[in-house]
């Protein structure tokens, strides 16, 4: 995961990156390869907007704005897709030279594709290379783990991106990101100190698309499910590094998870999240959900339903 998000003070920050990039419809020859002019490719994403039960103040309690913003980092690759170019390649553009000062801003290296003026191109992030229709992308949403209380770095290769632009001139465009998922913050009152190591969502029915795809080409690109393969009712979540956990002392047992998904309705779903310690004790909450749409965070502070099971959890019927 090259990409994280961040905490800090004022508004999310605009994502610009000046991208050396070269093309989708001619590829140099090699010996020409050697130099590719550097130019401007601006990219930006949204601000991420507070949902029901989120307001920027709990989402970033130090602060009275909503401040969580997505930087680049050395590696990161974007897809970018031209169906008016030869072979309708989806191309890579990685991300180097990521500024010292602010990691928002960077160049791109296209590695021999140039953009040529007039041309529609059509660009996601994170790039998968699995594409096998260069247009629909596939993406995926399982293996999420959280890493600390509140942290929010994980989230960096789920935050999907989709944007559309042509290019008003030789290599240049900007593109407008649009965030294809939604965002879940999960604040639990645990019932003692000590080190959690899992976290399970469960839904009554099969809500959560786990794996779906994204049409390049749509007006409004979204996240869809290609079959009931897709989807789960569970979303389950290992906590801290390698699933050793997080650990919560006796001055703050409030434990926060973000996890990330494509937008649902679970307004009339009764969601149940089941919190497991290092020891096996289990703890379960419960809330009625919201609809979650695209672009934005919604704060949960389930109940508490059942905190005295105890043992090793490993035959506890998770229900």
């Amino acid at each position: 995961m090259k990409t994280f998000f961040k905490f800090g003070l004022g508004m999310a920050a605009v994502l610009l990156a000046s991208c050396s990039s070269n093309n989708l419809d001619e590829i140099a020859p090699k010996e020409e390869q050697s130099s590719f002019p550097e130019y401007d490719v601006t990219v930006t994403i949204p601000d991420i907007e507070p949902g029901e039960g989120e307001t920027r103040t709990t989402l970033t309690p130090s602060t009275s704005s909503l401040s969580m913003s997505l930087a680049w980092a050395e590696g990161d690759v974007l897809g970018v897709y031209s169906p008016e170019s030869s072979g309708g390649n989806l191309a890579t553009f990685k991300i180097k030279n990521v500024s010292a000062s602010d990691p928002s801003s960077a160049k791109c290296d296209g590695g021999g594709f140039r953009l040529i003026g007039g041309y529609t191109y059509n660009a996601v992030y994170p790039y998968n290379g699995n594409a096998i229709d260069q247009s629909t992308v596939p993406v995926y949403y399982d293996g999420q783990n959280p890493l600390s209380n509140g942290g929010a770095e994980h989230l960096g290769a789920y935050d999907y991106l989709a944007a559309s632009a042509t290019a008003t001139g030789e290599n240049a465009a900007n593109f407008a990101f649009q965030r294809l998922g939604t965002f879940m913050r999960i604040r639990l009152v645990v019932p003692k100190a000590g080190t959690y190591t899992s976290l399970r969502i469960k839904a009554p029915s099969n809500v959560f698309i786990m794996k779906g795809q994204v049409n390049l080409l749509d007006t409004n690109p979204a996240i869809t499910c290609v079959d009931d393969s897709g989807l789960s009712s569970l979303i389950d979540l290992p906590l801290g590094s390698n699933g050793n956990g997080i650990t919560l002392t006796d001055s703050d047992l409030n434990l926060v998870v973000f996890v990330m998904f494509p937008p649902v309705n679970l307004s009339s779903q009764t969601l149940t999240f089941t919190l497991i310690d290092n020891e096996g004790n289990v703890s379960k909450y419960s809330q009625t959900g919201y609809n979650m749409l695209a672009n934005k965070v919604y704060g949960y502070i389930p109940t508490a339903v059942d905190s005295s099971i105890s043992g090793s959890g490993s035959g506890y019927d998770w229900g």
